[in-house]
């Protein structure tokens, strides 16, 4: 542990560090990314290279953001005392952010040995450090090759990846500790976590729980506070110092700028998987200079997947991802993100829903979350109708026609000795999983069957009703009464409902299939809602591609959306 703690030393304040160009390894670490073992070796770095200073740079350490034993990744504000002469200009071609003498930005090191042992093994064999770190530069340099890094967007700008180089001695001896980092854009603001406490929505007065299900899992909610959530300026004025996020409207055009941010993601083929608001961050200030309107950044990309690296982009079978896709080697149509093929990013009442959108309860009104309609509607009043300026599930199934077509030729082209009667038998050696298949036949067993059982239960009970009323025939009275009494229910079977009058969505989040009320302070029960499924999607963001309307509305008739238990 005394050796540990002396590691601290090499990040101290005012320590002058000299970066190494260094690119890491491909990104790995996580399911559908491919398996690279860690040998305790720092690699994809020429120990013997002797660099020209004009590929060097080096910064000073100002003070911790973040720093301690077992705590991962490092990170200081730091200022830039030399900078690297770019090799190459500025753009597509260029691997970062070219930087300045002088500018302030935040180094995040990827130390091994201020990891958390993993399986009571020594940390020092990297098996964190060097997965993290390969995972947040591509995704990083991903989304600088995009466009999609720096003021005004979502990702923060990206300067490159680097090694830093340690002298250590032991045994009397000289040895040499190589560590990767990531060079950023500092962002002087505060996280929307740390501008709320919280609170059991069950705790509140506001009267926004007494809608919701008892089924419902409990929901801890967003409260911002007058002092947690008062963001000063970078540079305060004598008319304004900052401001206020406890007005709701504030919060919410704070909200609008990070969905619209995540479509883009999703538009370039990124996926975060860690999407919460201790991760979120928002600032009045773009390198000292003060904003007129609030920037959002999101600063955790330690489980973000770009699409390109996958396994299911490369190796087994279209089906495999969409059971409804053809068995084509994913080489062919999965090369890219069926979302990065639509012309623009997907509308945000598409892809967002109370069930992921929970952990921000509280930042917007609690009380959506057992009104989705009123969610959809704010969505929809924010982002336009389903042609303005965003994709919908229906230009997707349109788009991925036109992929398969041309996936299917150029398959054939490439291989003249199969035809569709091969394609539609599918090639089992090329998937990735041999129980895939039998596991989805399974499925479709079970679902025929069930299916059958419930048509089934529909002929006993429609036979049931008609005995029953060709009893009372010879009783008027009885008659009259129940045909009053069938008039008051509406007549039709149908499924369970909430209190506001929707089914429920399924059980990964997808939009309810009815079409629920338009939110007014009256009556939400009896309107019809701006929101049709069929213009927007199911709103659950999953991986249906071609998934047939009448599928989705059966999907949709599963138990309520799910929530935090």
């Amino acid at each position: 542990m005394d050796y540990v703690l002396q590691l601290l030393t090499r990040y101290g304040d005012d320590r002058v560090l000299t970066l190494y160009p260094r690119d890491p390894l491909p990104p790995h670490g996580l399911p559908d990314l491919p398996e690279i073992a860690s040998d305790g070796h720092f690699r994809n770095f020429d120990y013997d290279k002797v660099f020209a200073s004009e590929e060097l740079a080096e910064i000073k350490i100002l003070k911790p953001i973040k720093r301690g034993i077992d705590s991962g990744a490092q990170l200081f504000l730091c200022e830039v005392l030399k900078a690297p002469t770019p090799t190459q200009p500025e753009g597509q071609s260029s691997s970062y952010k070219p930087f300045d003498a002088g500018m302030k930005m935040v180094l995040k090191v990827f130390d091994p040995m201020l990891f958390p042992p993993v399986e009571k093994k020594p940390p020092m064999c990297g098996k964190q450090a060097e997965p993290q770190l390969s995972r947040e530069a591509k995704a990083l340099r991903h989304l600088y090759d995009k466009g999609l890094t720096g003021h005004p967007h979502l990702a923060p700008q990206y300067h490159g990846s680097w090694a830093i180089k340690f002298k250590r001695m032991y045994s009397n001896e000289m040895y040499w500790d190589y560590v990767g980092a990531i060079l950023m854009e500092y962002i002087e603001g505060v996280s929307m976590e740390s501008m709320c406490d919280r609170e059991s929505m069950s705790d509140r007065d506001e009267g926004e729980s007494e809608n919701m299900s008892d089924s419902d899992g409990e929901i801890v909610c967003m409260v911002p506070k007058d002092k947690k959530a008062f963001l000063r300026f970078p540079s305060p004025s004598d008319d304004k110092h900052g401001q206020s996020f406890v007005d709701v409207s504030a919060r919410l055009q704070v909200l609008r700028t990070l969905l619209d941010g995540c479509v883009s993601f999703m538009h370039a083929g990124i996926e975060l998987n860690t999407f919460l608001p201790e991760n979120i961050f928002i600032t009045l200030g773009n390198n000292g200079v003060n904003l007129e309107e609030p920037r959002v950044v999101f600063l955790d990309y330690s489980h973000c997947v770009v699409w390109s690296d996958t396994e299911t982009s490369s190796k087994g079978r279209a089906d495999e991802y969409d059971s409804l896709l053809p068995k084509l080697p994913s080489k062919y149509l999965l090369d890219k993100h069926p979302l990065e093929r639509l012309r623009l990013p997907p509308h945000p009442a598409w892809k967002f829903n109370t069930s992921n959108l929970f952990h921000f309860a509280g930042w917007f009104p609690s009380g959506w979350m057992s009104h989705e309609d009123r969610l959809k509607a704010w969505l929809v009043s924010e982002f336009g109708a389903a042609d303005k300026g965003y994709s919908t599930y229906y230009d997707l199934v349109q788009v991925m026609e036109e992929a398969i077509k041309d996936a299917k030729s150029l398959y054939f082209e490439e291989n003249p000795d199969k035809d569709e009667a091969d394609l539609e038998r599918g090639d089992r050696t090329l998937m990735r999983s041999s129980k895939w298949e039998e596991k989805e036949e399974r499925l479709a067993a079970k679902e025929k069957n069930m299916m059958t059982e419930f048509e089934a239960k529909l002929l006993i009970r429609d036979k049931e009703r008609a005995e029953k009323m060709k009893s009372q025939v010879d009783q008027p009275k009885r008659t009259k009464r129940h045909a009053l009494s069938i008039r008051r229910k509406g007549g039709k079977p149908g499924g369970k409902q909430h209190k506001d009058g929707g089914h429920g969505g399924d059980e990964r989040g997808g939009a309810s299939a009815s079409n629920v009320g338009e939110p007014t302070r009256t009556s939400s029960k009896h309107q019809r809602s701006p929101i049709d499924d069929d213009e927007y999607g199911s709103g659950d963001g999953g991986g249906e591609i071609l998934e047939s309307p009448k599928k989705r509305q059966n999907r949709g008739r599963g138990g309520g959306a799910g929530r935090r238990a």
